[in-house]
């Protein structure tokens, strides 16, 4: 129960409130009125409004004032308090002319020091209109002499469209006006003919009268009634009903056809006619009176597109053209082909010469040319190509070469030293064009290329410059073309005599960095020209340069050789005047300068390649050198820094002081290496003689078979040791022939010498020893056996015995008695082998001082008779 209790009161608060407000706070609730409701007033009209307070309201007229609220949202409300009076102490009036549309909106009437809606007395919206005037360009049409009627005009503004009536009104000169009954809207009316064919037809004489309507306000305005007096001068034709081209014997002539929709009435017509999908195409019209049905034109571009429109317009009685025009009917036709009507587009220059090919007089160069190609509308044909006509000036043989259409610029291989004329014709398929393009190339080097050409730019104008003789009377030719694609078309630009720049807008080329220049100079009075040689490089002039590419350190025998290559103009930055290089101290390959940082500057060139020394006098050697490389352009503005590259400078070859130390040096050393090995050999030698001992040498007993005695150790047995008893060896007779002079055989000799140096030469050279004569026996041995293998170079035969003797001055110089020596028998007596067993046997059986006679005597010899033995003897001694 409590609950709805509150509910109720709630309620009832909420629904009082604006009374319990009223009452007890003093504050106005409908408490006045305004007048006149609503107001709708035309502009310049007088607008009174006037505001009257309750007499229970204890507020009276001077506590009231007016507030606009403007129907413009954008414009601020605003007190009003001008044009306001004080009727009475409970009224007050605001009267004023309406002079602008911005005056229009909610007036408010409102208690002075109350705030927000309590304050409001009353408000009234006020409305402005424009007010009625007459229309204007009021016209009417008759369609196709009798189809419709149709008469428009311009209402002029109002603010609200929708209050304002208009009604046509038309009479044919009697005095009954009839309404226009199809009023599409509020600025067009129609008859039709099945409606009011009299309005229509009937008469020459019109009378027109439009009525605008206020339906708010119930104000009208008639219009001051419009007059026709011909009927022929509203009439609009309907289109011709078709048209046709067809062409004639004649060559770019063509005749055209039209119907009439109504070819009973006198009409004029115009026939216009242009070539299709041209720009800013000329279009030439023809006007052909009482009613003409076709006409013939000529002069037309062959292989072209026509644009053919026909349209008519009346003719009245007098033969004067009226009313208005049809609206055309049109028809496309395209011509047939013939030649081609242009030829391409060269100038003297616009040839690529490659001048770097020549460089002998027999050398062949490739010289391409380039031109402007002929448009769609002057090939004349379908199939459209170029052909290049070229000799050399002085032969009568002309070469050919087919070029495609899309391609505006050949190759030709022509001879260095050699003039050529070239011709460049358009054909297609109906045949070469009466015209050409031509330009001579001269023998290579006839007129300079000019050279230093630069291209920069400040993305505002595009600078281009160049280098070239100044005593040299030519003209200069700018061109220009995309860098990537066969079918981008080369564009030049004359700049005349003695100029060496030419300035473009950036905005004339779609797109700069895209794009390749050169230049040529032309000699006009030789009607020859240099031809150009395309520069890539497109510089940002008001850009900092790049850093430079490719930095390496060397070093040479004076210190480093730095290389490094330019940046490339691919960067979009501005080109290099000059070349900072620092350098400095950096331990151990370090990026931080110790002590001083010293730079130079190196002026820039178009080399590919820069190279720059640093000597001696710049760098110490041995020691490590942090190197860094800066551009910079012509405006002073300076690359960001190469990294840090690190060399360290070593000496390759040696000063005089230091050559000067290494040779005495070296001297020192050699002598005491000299003595070194002196010293070793000396005590070397000492220490193999005190280690060496001669080893005693055992002489065999040899004996032969033979009864009366064969060979030396027999002999000298016989001789002198006739009363020893012992058994001498005895050795077979030989059987082979191959017995020596001496009686032993060859492969029975025996030594006790090893050949090793046993027996000592000593022996064998005294010359104090008397030798005994060998036993005649042995000089009397008959018919020797021939010896083997004999060195005649050395030896004689004796003729009594033939024995091998050495024809030397020996025999004067020592006695020899007057038997001649068997050397060779000793000496292979010598060099038998002792080691073997039979050999052991016999120097058992051999006395030691039976041999001394003869030892002794090679004893006493000395080394100067040593080449007066015979060979053989000097061969025993020297084989030990």
């Amino acid at each position: 129960m409590d609950s709805v209790f509150s509910v109720l009161v709630t309620s009832l608060l909420f629904t009082t409130a604006p009374v319990w407000t009223c009452l007890f706070k003093n504050r106005c609730c409908q408490c006045g009125n305004m007048t006149p409701r609503d107001p709708y007033i035309l502009l310049h009209s007088e607008l009174v409004l006037n505001c009257t307070i309750n007499a229970s309201s204890p507020h009276d007229s001077s506590s009231l004032y007016f507030l606009l609220k403007p129907k413009n949202l954008s414009i601020l409300e605003r007190k009003i308090s001008e044009k306001v009076t004080i009727v009475n102490n409970r009224t007050i009036s605001f009267r004023k002319t309406m002079t602008s549309l911005e005056e229009a909106g909610t007036y408010y009437c409102k208690i002075k020091g109350v705030e927000g809606s309590m304050s409001i007395v009353d408000r009234q919206v006020v409305e402005l209109e424009y007010p009625l005037r007459n229309v204007t360009n009021f016209h009417c049409e008759i369609y196709d002499w009798d189809v419709n009627k149709t008469c428009t005009w311009d209402l002029g503004p109002y603010v609200n469209p929708n209050n304002i009536n208009v009604t046509l009104y038309g009479s044919n000169g009697g005095f009954r006006y009839h309404k226009c009954p199809n009023k599409a809207n509020q600025l067009q009316c129609v008859w039709e003919q099945a409606e009011d064919n009299i309005i229509i037809n009937s008469g020459h004489h019109w009378i027109y009268a439009v009525v605008v309507r206020n339906m708010k306000l119930d104000k009208i305005k008639t219009m001051t009634p419009f007059i026709i007096n011909d009927i022929t001068t509203i009439v609009r034709p309907a289109p011709v009903k078709h048209v046709h081209v067809h062409n004639t014997t004649d060559k770019g002539c063509v005749n055209v056809m039209w119907e009439y929709n109504r070819p009973n009435r006198e009409q004029a017509v115009e026939v216009k006619y242009y070539k299709y999908r041209t720009e800013s195409a000329i279009k030439k019209a023809m006007i052909l009176k009482n009613s003409i049905v076709n006409t013939t034109i000529c002069n037309l571009t062959a292989y072209s597109e026509y644009m053919f429109e026909v349209r008519i317009k009346p003719q009245n009685f007098q033969g004067n053209i009226t009313g208005y025009w049809s609206k055309p009917t049109k028809h496309l036709y395209k011509t047939t082909g013939d030649i081609p009507g242009a030829a391409p587009v060269l100038t003297m220059g616009s040839y690529l010469g490659y001048h770097e090919l020549c460089v002998s007089d027999m050398d062949v160069r490739t010289v391409v040319v380039y031109w402007k190609s002929i448009t769609n509308m002057e090939s004349n044909g379908n199939d459209t190509y170029y052909e290049v006509h070229y000799r050399q000036i002085g032969d009568s043989q002309t070469e050919k070469k087919e070029v495609k259409q899309s391609i505006m610029k050949t190759g030709l291989d022509l001879k260095c030293r050699k003039s050529y004329h070239i011709k460049v014709f358009a054909s297609n398929e109906y045949g070469l064009s009466s015209m050409f393009g031509s330009i001579i190339v001269p023998p290579n080097g006839t007129v300079e290329v000019p050279d230093n050409i630069l291209v920069e730019t400040d993305n505002r104008l595009v600078n281009v410059s160049w280098d070239y003789n100044p005593h040299k009377n030519v003209s200069f030719t700018i061109y220009w073309c995309s860098k990537r694609g066969l079918r981008k078309e080369v564009n030049w630009e004359v700049a005349g005599f003695e100029k060496r720049f030419l300035l473009f807008n950036a905005s004339d080329f779609d797109e700069i960095r895209d794009l390749k220049f050169g230049v040529s100079a032309d000699s006009p009075t030789d009607n020859i020209s240099s031809g150009f040689e395309w520069i890539t490089c497109v510089y940002r002039s008001n850009e900092a340069p790049a850093a430079p590419r490719k930095v390496s350190i060397l070093s040479n025998e004076d210190g480093f050789v730095i290389n490094w290559i330019p940046p490339t103009c691919d960067e979009l930055t501005s080109k290099p005047v000059s070349y900072q290089l620092s350098w400095c101290h950096a331990e151990e390959k370090s990026h931080h300068c110790e002590g001083q940082v010293k730079t130079r500057f190196i002026q820039a060139h178009d080399s590919v390649d820069y190279v720059h020394s640093l000597s001696e006098s710049d760098v110490e050697m041995y020691k490590w050198y942090g190197i860094i490389i800066r551009s910079i352009s012509s405006n002073g503005k300076m690359s960001a820094p190469t990294d840090m590259f690190h060399g360290r400078p070593v000496r390759s070859y040696m000063i005089t002081e230091e050559i000067v130390g290494v040779v005495v040096a070296s001297v020192i050393g050699l002598l005491f290496f000299a003595a070194g090995v002196m010293f070793i050999i000396k005590h070397c030698y000492h220490a193999v003689k005190s280690a060496v001992k001669l080893d005693p040498i055992h002489l065999p007993t040899v004996q032969t078979t033979n009864t009366s005695g064969s060979g030396v150790m027999s002999a000298y047995k016989e001789n002198y040791a006739e009363t020893e008893t012992q058994e001498p060896i005895r050795i077979p007779q030989p059987t082979s022939p191959l017995i020596r002079q001496n009686g032993i055989p060859f492969h029975f000799q025996y030594s006790m010498d090893s050949g090793r140096g046993s027996l000592p030469v000593e022996d064998f050279l005294d010359h104090d020893i008397k030798h005994h004569p060998l036993p005649e026996s042995v000089s009397r041995v008959q018919k020797p056996a021939p010896f083997i293998q004999p060195r005649p170079e050395s030896c004689s035969n004796v003729e009594a015995e033939g024995d091998c003797l050495r024809t030397s001055s020996l025999a004067g110089s020592v006695d020899w008695g007057s038997s001649p020596i068997n050397y060779r028998a000793i000496c292979q007596a010598l060099e038998s082998d002792s080691s073997s067993d039979e050999t052991s046997s016999v120097a058992s059986e051999i006395q030691e001082d039976e041999i001394k006679p003869y030892v002794k005597a090679a004893t006493h010899s000395s080394l100067d008779n040593m080449a007066t033995l015979p060979d053989y003897i000097n061969d025993c001694v020297k084989s030990g």
